[in-house]
């Protein structure tokens, strides 16, 4: 019947791309591994309002060098400031702009931590306000990590360094809000790029990214 050849569609991959696979994958695990040990952080430029920070500052940085320049969540090694930008200088030199003045920190109760911002003064009226939020976020089983008051705002940091603001003058109604939205909503289930729940508004405003108070 002629000379006619059966395709094999089954056909194994050639010797050559099983190569190139192989290749590929020693290379991209290659560069992994030099990101992790080589791309470290080994100097560190802090300024603030456009000057160098001050060694308290920068003392409080410390714990950043010899970290991976592209693998460090910096939302969570550095939730002590709120405001700041980040730049990276390669292969080892990270660049920090923090937008506020440095905070005092005051504890509050047996497990918060409250950072006021040097503008601001704790007064018996504030110093009240803290006390009803601490005991509103025990009253819904709200799980936090720090807490920062600046501008007449309260900043709650929640699970996955998620910020959530609360008008100081509206603390109850705040934690209203943020306790229905963890009772009904889970956050690592939402997206796990939301950042910030906003409760000031009628509707809590969910975010990708942190506003600047």
């Amino acid at each position: 019947m002629g000379n006619n050849k059966r395709v094999n569609l089954n056909k194994k991959p050639s010797s050559l791309k099983k190569i190139s696979y192989i290749f590929g994958s020693i290379l991209f695990f290659s560069l992994l591994i030099f990101s992790f040990n080589f791309l470290k952080i080994k100097n560190i430029k802090c300024l603030q309002n456009n000057q160098i920070c001050d060694e308290g500052t920068i003392e409080k940085l410390s714990h950043l060098n010899n970290k991976s320049i592209f693998f460090t969540d910096f939302d969570k090694t550095l939730s002590q400031f709120h405001d700041y930008k980040i730049s990276k200088k390669l292969p080892s030199t990270l660049i920090l702009e923090l937008s506020e003045q440095q905070s005092n920190h005051y504890s509050i109760g047996e497990d918060l931590s409250i950072f006021v911002s040097d503008q601001e003064s704790l007064d018996k009226e504030l110093n009240d306000q803290i006390n009803n939020l601490y005991i509103d976020l025990k009253k819904y089983n709200i799980e936090f990590n720090k807490v920062f008051f600046k501008n007449n705002t309260f900043i709650v940091i929640i699970e996955n360094e998620v910020h959530v603001i609360i008008e100081r003058n509206d603390v109850k109604n705040g934690t209203y809000k943020l306790g229905q939205i963890l009772n009904n909503l889970k956050l690592k289930e939402i997206d796990t790029a939301i950042k910030e729940i906003d409760t000031r508004f009628k509707m809590p405003v969910l975010k990708t990214k942190h506003s600047v108070i």
